[in-house]
């Protein structure tokens, strides 16, 4: 046996072989990523979809009817003797009388607008008593109208019978006639009605003859109405353009999204008692910046569409509300309007109503002062893509160059190799960048290989991942000492994704779940040496 001097061992040794390091791994939920990315909180999810979602209303009338706007002047002149007479003091001049019609200038264009009645709240009467070679005080003269009671009534049946005494003469004053109801139908103008005169003397006698004479002016100059009956068309204010400006998400700006399908959703409502359709004259998409380069949806290819609403209100104050056909990629070929790289960012709509005369129905149609067409619409933009939509993101391996460096701090390298796993849990292929970082965030200069393919998972007919075709890719990175210097002087490793469909034909759709895995690992072969009295 050999002796061994125990006092002369040295206090440092070597070990010749392999070393593993784990170095970081990333891993990214679609969710979590839009939650970096969507600063605005403009994308909402429902169940695993992504939405990009807006929703508003718009209001606009159907037609303004105006009963006084085309109203005429009842003019009447009454001669009060045909010879010279004194009348005596305290006594009541023969009663003059006539039958008239008071032209309210209504349904002139029956086509067009065809009043048959209506339920008046108020309506305003200008009086004017005019009086020639009389001598009579203003009180001293009555002025009766009295209509028929088939052409106007109160709104409780009775008759409307109005007395006017003037304060002044040659001076227009006002009457309020309320609550009554007017029959305008068989397309009459306006409505009849019988004058009344009746003129007594005061404390002295009067002398009148053919030259004596009162006129009476009448005209109706406003309507305070509830509800009119008849046949309404709409009018040009029954047509409304809305321009919606999309704020996507800022970082749809970093890649190429085309939207496969866009969807709008509308609900309308209407307390106007006409059956209407409602017409899509268009919607169109353009980059504010440019808005010719406008793209308009396609329905069979017009750019317009309608549908009836099937109903109307059973009576004034009820409304009516349809829930229209979704506009999508199959109705609208709303996929076109995102179809470009213009990247459009205003939607634009027009919609109108039109009159449905597909419906028979013998109920009279009515129309109200408020009568209105809401519109309720809702956009939603899922993010499912287009084949050759394409998008980059970014995460960082914080200071995974750090853990190298102290994994390998006593080990003198011969070779090695970064080991990266991949685990593409989205509906994309991609190539994935490499960039090395130094604590001030500035880019490390460096020679090895920092771009690499990654596979797509499999993806369904609907763009979606199917869970079990997601298969770990393992990607070595040979580096030689230099290299691997790189990465020990790094302290942190930015990976750049950029994804693209996964071939020609295949669409993306994202889900919340979708994931991306980075795991990285280093090789080295080397020898390990220690310092035993170092006790670090």
């Amino acid at each position: 046996m050999n002796d061994v001097d125990l006092t002369n061992i040295s206090d440092k040794f070597q070990w010749n072989g392999s070393l593993a390091v784990p170095v970081g791994e990333a891993t990214l939920t679609l969710e979590d990523l839009l939650a970096q990315l969507d600063s605005q909180n403009i994308l909402i999810t429902e169940g695993q979809e992504i939405l990009y979602q807006d929703s508003d209303s718009i209001d606009f009338r159907f037609r303004e009817i105006d009963l006084a706007q085309y109203s005429q002047s009842l003019v009447k002149s009454y001669n009060v003797s045909p010879i010279v007479v004194t009348i005596p003091a305290r006594t009541t001049f023969p009663t003059l009388s006539s039958n008239e019609n008071i032209d309210l200038g209504l349904n002139n264009s029956p086509n067009e607008e065809r009043v048959d009645s209506v339920v008046i709240n108020s309506a305003v009467l200008s009086v004017k008593v005019t009086v020639e070679n009389i001598n009579i005080n203003p009180g001293n003269l009555k002025l009766k109208l009295n209509f028929p009671i088939d052409k106007v009534h109160a709104t409780n049946g009775s008759s409307v019978n109005i007395s006017f005494t003037p304060t002044a003469f040659n001076q227009a004053e006002n009457v309020t006639i309320s609550n009554f109801v007017i029959n305008t139908s068989g397309n009459a103008t306006g409505i009849p009605l019988t004058l009344q005169l009746d003129i007594t003397t005061g404390s002295l006698p009067v002398t009148v003859g053919p030259t004596s004479k009162v006129g009476i002016e009448l005209k109706f100059t406003g309507f305070d109405y509830k509800v009119a009956y008849g046949f309404f068309t709409p009018a040009v204010i029954a047509t409304k353009i809305l321009t919606q400006d999309m704020d996507l998400p800022s970082f749809t700006d970093d890649g190429l999204f085309l939207f496969a399908n866009p969807k709008a959703f509308l609900t309308v409502k209407s307390n106007i008692g006409e059956y209407l359709k409602f017409n899509v004259d268009y919607v169109k998409a353009y980059p504010k910046s440019n808005p010719s380069q406008e793209v308009y949806a396609s329905f069979n290819g017009s750019s317009s569409t309608f549908e009836s609403m099937g109903n109307k209100p059973a009576a004034p104050g009820n409304w009516v509300v349809k829930q229209l056909r979704t506009l999508d990629k199959d109705y609208g070929s709303t996929d076109l309007l995102f179809g470009n790289e213009n990247k459009p960012d205003v939607l634009e709509y027009k919609y109108s109503v039109g009159i449905d005369n597909s419906i028979n129905d013998p109920t009279p149609d009515f129309i109200t002062p408020d009568g209105t067409i809401k519109v309720l619409y809702k956009i939603q933009i899922p993010l499912y893509l287009k084949p050759g939509s394409y998008y980059e993101f970014k995460d960082t391996l914080v200071d995974a160059g750090e853990d190298i460096n102290s994994a390998l701090e006593d080990v003198e390298v011969n070779s090695g190799s970064i080991f990266l796993t991949v685990s593409n849990g989205l509906p994309v292929k991609g190539k994935l960048t490499l960039a090395l970082k130094d604590s001030l965030g500035r880019d490390i200069s460096t020679t090895f290989t920092k771009e690499y393919d990654i596979d797509a998972p499999q993806v369904d007919a609907e763009g979606y991942v199917v869970e079990s075709g997601i298969t770990p890719q393992k990607i070595e990175i040979a580096l030689n000492n230099d290299q691997l210097n790189d990465f020990k002087n790094s302290k942190d490793i930015v990976y750049t994704f950029r994804i693209d469909s996964r071939d020609t034909e295949s669409f993306i759709h994202f889900r919340k779940s979708d994931s991306f895995k980075v795991k990285l690992g280093l090789f080295v072969n080397g020898k390990v040496s220690s310092d035993l009295n170092n006790n670090d």
